[in-house]
């Protein structure tokens, strides 16, 4: 350490992970392309939209 109780780049670094925590949630993954609709519905929290630049959505997400 410094003198001015700064760490410096060589100063150790101690961490603790726990690797049999709580298990993440896998988002579900969306693709709309190539189609015309009025409204898409997403049922899950955790989901991941693509929407390519030939869909059309009218009344949103």
């Amino acid at each position: 350490m410094e003198q001015h109780g700064r760490a410096s780049d060589h100063d150790p670094v101690l961490i603790q992970t726990d690797l049999k925590g709580k298990k993440e949630s896998v988002p579900e993954i969306y693709t709309i392309a190539g189609s015309k609709t009025k409204k898409f519905e997403v049922g899950t929290e955790d989901s991941f939209v693509i929407v390519e630049a030939d869909a059309i959505v009218k009344d949103g997400i």
